[in-house]
């Protein structure tokens, strides 16, 4: 039911640009280690932390200050699985594939975009999706990134710190602390 979930989160509220899921390798949507690319756990499935994002989903742990929705608010997407809605993207346009090539900072650069025109982005914490990371750049992509980091900050002065930000604050670590004693407690 990911889909369905995800579509759930990217229409709760009219302000939504993007919604994004848990994932192993996602970085400020990163689950068990919070910014770091994990493996799945020892004896768990994608489809159990699918089912345990769901069930610790639903308690009232996320504030998200600016937005009509309960749901997480990010800074930005992260591009390995992100919902878009369809009016944002007429607003603001597609991802610009002339200043980013063929990939990294371009959702980043889009998400701020939909930000300067009033919406945000969230976090689908109901859905957990595995993502086996830097498979299409594989040698090209420390290249790639700096450069593509170089132009989203110079687009966007303020990302880095909102992003900073974002990581200090960490109001997902609850629900992933109750995730984690559910993976636990099926391990022993």
């Amino acid at each position: 039911n990911w889909l369905i979930k995800l579509d759930k989160a990217l229409f709760s509220a009219f302000n939504i640009a993007t919604a994004t899921p848990w994932t192993n390798n996602g970085t400020i949507c990163s689950f068990p280690n919070f910014c770091e690319d994990n493996e799945i756990p020892e004896n768990t499935t994608a489809e159990e932390l699918n089912l345990f994002a769901e069930y610790t989903a639903n308690s009232s742990l996320f504030n998200t200050h600016n937005s009509d929705t309960n749901y997480q608010e990010l800074p930005t997407a992260v591009g390995f699985c992100m919902a878009i809605e369809r009016e944002v993207i007429e607003l603001v346009g597609l991802f610009d594939e002339k200043a980013y090539g063929r990939g990294y900072a371009e959702e980043n650069d889009f998400c701020q975009k939909a930000i300067q025109h009033g919406f945000v982005n969230i976090l689908d914490h109901n859905t957990f999706i595995h993502h086996k990371g830097s498979l299409t750049f594989k040698d090209e992509k420390p290249e790639q990134l700096d450069r593509n980091l170089k132009t989203l900050g110079e687009r966007f002065s303020n990302y880095f710190h909102d992003v900073q930000i974002f990581i200090n604050n960490d109001l997902a670590k609850y629900q992933r602390a109750r995730m984690l004693r559910l993976v636990e407690a099926k391990q022993n």
